[in-house]
């Protein structure tokens, strides 16, 4: 790894057991959907799941392939992965501990190779990752996301993220190099109570003073006299997987 891979990593290694909580939290199941959508086409393959993490879904993946192979820059997400298959018993999963630029020098890994919300994966990737997969490739990512309360707190203070429309690039580029590619989408909406304290204590460090005024301001008018809020947050995500062509 180079210099700033290793700045990843340790970034990653750091943020490991908050990002592991987060998703042991989370009220989401787009694992359940996205194994339902795609049971057959893992059925007794060897899968590669690229930037694994702490194995969210190549664990779920393990039940049907024929061995899943979990590579990830990061040691400490990789460390969890491997303790929760030991605690399942699940034998027929393996561990790469390299950077996507080691990665996307191999070929033919895996008869599938699958993507979920890779940070660093741009369209101009998607050549080399399509090479990984002897049959088939699937990348699934969040092309919408809404929070009333918080996008309502924070509009026209934090930037809009290019992330959401990282999707939109990798289906140009398959369309451009004549890739026939299908797709799925689903539909979330988590519905949660949060008070006040909590919100502003997520917000404040981030903000300058003018911006904790202003927030401070829409907090009041939100919650009025109440300390709690009846929140949703919507999520939108995308699921696609298209066939080597040799």
């Amino acid at each position: 790894m180079d210099d700033e891979e290793k700045e990843v990593a340790a970034f990653w290694d750091d943020f490991a057991a908050s990002y592991i909580a987060a998703q042991r939290e989370s009220q989401v199941p787009i694992v359940r959907d996205v194994i339902r959508t795609l049971r057959t086409q893992l059925t007794d393959q060897i899968v590669l799941d690229v930037a694994a993490g702490a194995g969210r879904f190549a664990l779920p993946f393990a039940s049907s392939a024929k061995r899943v192979i979990l590579s990830d820059i990061s040691e400490n997400m990789l460390a969890y992965a491997s303790q929760m298959a030991a605690k399942q018993k699940l034998t027929n999963l393996s561990f790469r501990h390299e950077s996507w630029s080691h990665l996307r020098r191999q070929q033919s890994l895996a008869d599938v190779v699958f993507v979920n919300m890779a940070p660093f994966l741009q369209a101009d990737d998607l050549a080399a990752l399509t090479r990984l997969a002897r049959k088939l490739v699937i990348v699934n990512r969040v092309v919408q996301r809404k929070d009333v309360l918080l996008d309502d707190l924070l509009e026209g203070i934090s930037d809009p993220s290019n992330e959401l429309e990282l999707m939109a690039t990798y289906e140009k580029w398959l369309n451009a190099n004549k890739i026939d590619y299908r797709q799925r989408v689903f539909h979330y909406a988590v519905h949660e109570q949060v008070e006040r304290q909590e919100i502003w204590d997520s917000l404040v460090d981030e903000l300058n003073f003018k911006q904790q005024r202003l927030v401070l301001r829409r907090l009041e008018q939100r919650f009025k006299l109440e300390t709690v809020f009846e929140n949703t947050r919507y999520y939108d995500f995308k699921l696609i997987w298209w066939r080597r062509i040799r």
